[in-house]
């Protein structure tokens, strides 16, 4: 210890004649100490011989050399720029304020700050997970790389894979428009429905007379009710829809109006009137025995068909009316068409 303080005295003394002393220099007794500070913030003398001081600054001291003069101030801590160390560097009373510096991470560039001796919150861009945005997420020069997620529909689960910030080609079965197969296409529990009902699928049908609707059924449409195409029948009508009315039907209007089978035979009635199909002729009287009515080679008419009509004299033994009884017969064979419809063979 004796030997450590007279080697501070020999330093003091070496400082005290090597430093020029001012006109005004304290003279001090050799080997005297005393607190000092040189600093121009930082410490302030307590009013005795001690200084106060804020932050990383203390007060040194001096020892008087044996010329009586004062040595320089040892030992002193005067203040210094601010460091990131949690300390007050430059003695102001407070630590780390103000202190800023840039910080970069793989992804670009920032600022980051002190925090009780620690640098935090650098602003630079952070690599993150990648996500499917189109960005490069995790800052390796690639975007949206390696991704996949499982996806699915009304008719079952797949997966689909992102491109340029896009869920694309998902792998589940397809939701279809609804067809008339006998299959649940749209997957909504239903088979061969119209989209959103129970009901089932429906669409436009048409025959030559005409158009309606059709149903499906266990993936066949059936159903029409469209006018259907009848076979053609002697009518007035066009019955097959053709564009043509009773063809090759001829009705009793185009037929001979003879009663006769044969256009040159005469047909008698009884002995109360005679009359004759065939207009050439002159009526006359002619029955057989029996009183019917019989024709030129003398067959009965009685319940015979009229050739040409397909229609039977029904009654039993005769005619009677005459000539107005034959007229009005003819007028009912013509109106009847649907019962007289083909010609009398010549």
């Amino acid at each position: 210890m004796q030997a450590s303080q007279g080697a501070m005295v020999l330093v003091s003394l070496a400082i005290s004649f090597a430093v020029p002393r001012p006109a005004n220099a304290q003279v001090c007794t050799p080997g005297e100490n005393r607190a000092c500070y040189t600093g121009l913030s930082g410490c302030l003398p307590d009013g005795g011989e001690t200084y106060v001081c804020e932050g990383m600054c203390r007060s040194g001291t001096q020892i008087c050399a044996s010329s009586g003069y004062w040595g320089i101030c040892q030992g002193e801590i005067t203040p210094s720029p601010e460091h990131c160390d949690n300390k007050d560097n430059d003695c102001d009373g407070a630590t780390d304020e103000s202190l800023s510096r840039p910080c970069m991470t793989i992804c670009g560039s920032g600022v980051e700050t002190c925090s009780t001796g620690s640098w935090i919150g650098c602003t630079a861009p952070l690599p993150v997970p990648e996500t499917c945005n189109g960005l490069d997420d995790d800052c390796d020069g690639e975007t949206d790389e390696s991704l996949s997620r499982p996806c699915a529909t009304l008719c079952g689960s797949g997966e689909e894979t992102c491109l340029e910030g896009v869920w694309i080609g998902c792998t589940a079965p397809p939701e279809l428009p609804e067809t008339c197969n006998g299959r649940d296409d749209d997957c909504d529990g239903e088979t061969d429905n119209s989209p959103g009902t129970i009901w089932p699928l429906s669409r436009v049908c048409s025959t030559a007379c005409g158009s309606g609707e059709e149903t499906c059924l266990e993936g066949e449409w059936i159903g029409c009710t469209a006018p259907p195409e009848l076979p053609e029948t002697c009518n007035g009508l066009d019955d097959d829809c053709d564009g043509e009315t009773d063809e090759g039907c001829t009705t009793d209007a185009d037929a001979d109006t003879d009663a006769d089978a044969d256009a040159g035979t005469d047909a008698y009635v009884d002995a109360d009137i005679d009359a004759y199909v065939d207009a050439s002729e002159t009526p006359e009287v002619a029955t057989d025995g029996g009183g019917d009515a019989v024709s030129d080679d003398g067959g009965e008419l009685d319940g015979a068909a009229i050739e040409g009509c397909g229609c039977v004299l029904s009654g039993g033994d005769s005619w009677t009316g005459g000539w107005l009884v034959h007229l009005v017969l003819a007028g009912l064979l013509a109106l009847r068409r649907g019962s007289c419809r083909r010609r009398r063979l010549g």
